[in-house]
């Protein structure tokens, strides 16, 4: 697998993010979900929204050859807003990202929360996580954004 690094975005480096995340979501989200789902999804992750959480999250940046090619934050026992730039899926970065943002969360917590989009959901399951709650929002256009919240607990050892 190619090399990934992870470092925690500082504040100054907020809108690459917002612009991967705005990226990703418009080139992956329009093939699982319509319209007014799309527009709910990015409007949620918009750059504001990413600044005004910015000291309650722990903004990781995951870099291939120093170019941005994911983002995956934390806050508490939660993974939140997890992109990797579409040419990099299916590609194992995905998966070292989840990895770092996990380790992270288990060194203080027994278990962590996603939220899983229908793109994400099997890449979730496979990691362990399983479904607590399905969830149907209804947005513009009456078009509804489905997604489940999810749960991993920490494998203890005796």
């Amino acid at each position: 697998m190619n090399s990934v690094k992870f470092e925690i975005v500082r504040f100054e480096k907020l809108n690459e993010i917002a612009n991967l995340v705005k990226d990703t979501i418009n080139n992956v989200y329009p093939r699982y979900y319509p319209k007014g789902a799309v527009e709910f999804f990015a409007e949620l992750h918009f750059l504001d929204k990413i600044k005004e959480n910015y000291d309650k999250e722990i903004i990781m940046a995951a870099l291939h050859n120093d170019r941005l090619i994911g983002t995956g934050s934390i806050h508490k026992n939660e993974i939140k807003r997890v992109f990797i730039i579409q040419e990099f899926q299916s590609t194992g970065f995905g998966t070292s990202l989840m990895d770092e943002l996990e380790k992270n969360i288990f060194c203080n917590y027994d278990d962590i929360e996603i939220d899983a989009s229908l793109p994400a959901y099997k890449f979730y399951s496979n990691r362990g996580y399983a479904s607590m709650e399905y969830i149907k929002l209804e947005t513009k256009y009456n078009h509804y954004l489905c997604y489940h919240h999810m749960q991993k607990k920490k494998i203890k050892y005796s």
